[in-house]
């Protein structure tokens, strides 16, 4: 319907042309008519006194009809010439859509808005390929990263599993230490699993939510202390500020995996020795939920892709940091929940914040 409403200038702006230059041709034709006969009757005044010829000029009429007929044919071929021309230019054009290398397109000052909306389309199928090429970049990254994440560990375990299998004698606490080692890495190996796995679902159907009441208060200092053995490694603490009682309605369990990958971001890139705070804020129209932790500034470029899935604040900490797919899974679930999460980072501090509308 648009569509038709954008077109609908041009095809009264052709129409109106085709009407003056046809009113223009008749009003020519008219007048030359006129002019003529009124010429040829001063001169059969001359030489016809009894005006016998008179009425000779009536036979302007037939050649005044046909050089109007043959003037109308020739604008309409012209009009027709012009369509004609404006599709060839909307070929061209079409063909130029996909062209990196081609400038911007232009076409006839009649055919501007069409010309700016090719353009426009032109730029953000540019954008959409850049982008593309930038998320298998980043899913080739996933892949190198994910093979070292998978190889390191698997290596331990393979290699204290042959120590525990071997010849050599070991101690009741050798052996104790050494399958605490296995368990721990194939923990981490099968966290690393399920958030790959999580995502992916995430990506391929529809997040069906379990929307319940739930004392928000409750949930975040629940999860907090789960992470508080994990802050401890690291002489970190996490403070907890909220403005009494504050419910929310929300999949309790999907929202805990939401706080749980943020604390978890907090932990494995926030200072050692430092403090995370979380603060929530509460007013008619919505619940805001702040994640601050001390890290090193996030450069402008980074904050706009820490959401994208498979991207890697620093690659190179491959030990460290996580497979980037943290933060993008906590983005889909608050957008079915119908929250935004945003990113800020200033003065060696990140802040997460969650917007709940009510």
């Amino acid at each position: 319907m648009s569509s038709k409403n954008n077109n609908a200038p041009l095809l009264r702006g052709i129409f109106k042309r085709y009407v003056i230059q046809v009113i223009a041709i008749t009003a020519a034709v008219f007048f030359a008519t006129l002019f003529v006969s009124f010429c040829l009757r001063r001169w059969l005044n001359g030489h016809d006194p009894f005006n016998y010829l008179y009425y000779r000029d009536l036979y302007l009429l037939y050649p005044a009809l046909g050089t109007w007929v043959l003037l109308i044919m020739l604008t309409t071929y012209r009009l027709f010439k012009q369509l004609v021309y404006y599709v060839d230019e909307l070929q061209e054009a079409t063909s130029l859509l996909f062209d990196k290398e081609a400038g911007t397109i232009e076409l006839s000052p009649e055919l501007a808005a069409i010309a700016e909306k090719i353009n426009a389309l032109k730029a953000e199928s540019i954008r959409n390929e850049t982008l593309a090429a930038q998320r298998q970049k980043q899913k080739n990254d996933l892949i190198v990263n994910l093979a070292h994440d998978l190889k390191t560990p698997l290596a331990s375990i393979v290699g204290y599993l042959n120590l525990l299998k071997g010849d050599v004698k070991l101690s009741d606490e050798e052996r104790e230490k050494y399958l605490a080692v296995v368990l721990r890495k194939s923990e981490a190996l099968s966290d690393l699993i399920d958030e790959f796995f999580e995502m992916t679902k995430f990506n391929l159907s529809d997040l069906k939510l379990d929307v319940a009441e739930c004392n928000l208060s409750l949930l975040l200092e629940q999860i907090i202390f789960e992470f508080k053995p994990l802050f401890d490694e690291k002489h970190m603490d996490c403070e907890l500020h909220v403005p009494g009682k504050v419910s929310l309605c929300c999949d309790a369990d999907k929202m805990s995996r939401v706080f749980g990958n943020l604390l978890k971001n907090a932990y494995l890139y926030g200072d050692r020795g430092s403090s995370v705070y979380v603060t929530v804020t509460e007013n008619e129209s919505e619940v805001t939920i702040d994640f601050i932790n001390a890290c090193k500034t996030i450069p402008e470029e980074a904050l706009e892709n820490i959401f994208e899935p498979f991207y890697r604040l620093d690659p190179s900490r491959h030990s460290t940091g996580g497979s980037g797919l943290g933060l993008a899974i906590a983005r889909e679930i608050l957008r079915a929940h119908g929250a935004k999460i945003t990113a800020e980072s200033a003065d060696n501090k990140v802040c997460f914040r969650i917007r709940f509308k009510k």
